[in-house]
């Protein structure tokens, strides 16, 4: 995606996303190409995948790759499926991205949502004859990210991962 795309798709961001609001082109390049150690167990880390992903569901939004109503279905640890509309799963990872005290069950779960976004719809006509695209990207971070958190960590709490709102449409 060249920047001017970028830009166009970050000001639509801004307009609904309390996470990034008056995110610069820099710093969607650094959120989707951090630099430094790579350590799974690090809570900053953590939060570094959920944010990455998050950005990149957003991305997909903003490029027509997905609708905010539409529904999107959320492979769960215990082998079950949450089916939630885009809009809701956004507001979730939002709230738990907005949270400073978010366990890493919590990040987890952030990440997770978002990289079912990323993951959804692969093939989307959205698509051009490159194949570099949004999708395309978002969907390679989401495997890297999943890639990278394969260690299965457990974590002591769960916050129960409803939704607070933020007021967007």
């Amino acid at each position: 995606m060249d920047d001017e795309t970028l830009i166009i798709y970050l000001g639509l961001i801004d307009l609904a996303s309390s996470v990034f609001s008056n995110t610069s082109l820099e710093d969607a390049q650094n959120i989707m190409q951090p630099a430094g150690d790579d350590n799974g167990d690090d809570p900053s880390n953590r939060r570094a995948k959920a944010t990455k992903q998050l950005l990149a569901a957003w991305l997909n939004f903003a490029s027509g790759a997905i609708g905010w109503n539409e529904t999107v279905n959320v492979e769960l640890e215990d082998d079950t499926t949450l089916s939630l509309t885009f809009a809701q799963l956004i507001d979730q990872a939002e709230d738990i991205l907005g949270d400073p005290d978010a366990t890493r069950h919590d990040l987890e779960f952030a990440k997770d949502l978002a990289e079912a976004v990323n993951l959804h719809d692969q093939d989307n006509e959205a698509c051009d004859e490159d194949g570099d695209d949004v999708e395309a990207e978002g969907g390679d971070d989401a495997e890297e990210a999943e890639d990278e958190d394969e260690e299965g960590d457990e974590d002591e709490s769960d916050n129960g991962h409803k939704g607070k709102g933020k007021g967007r449409k």
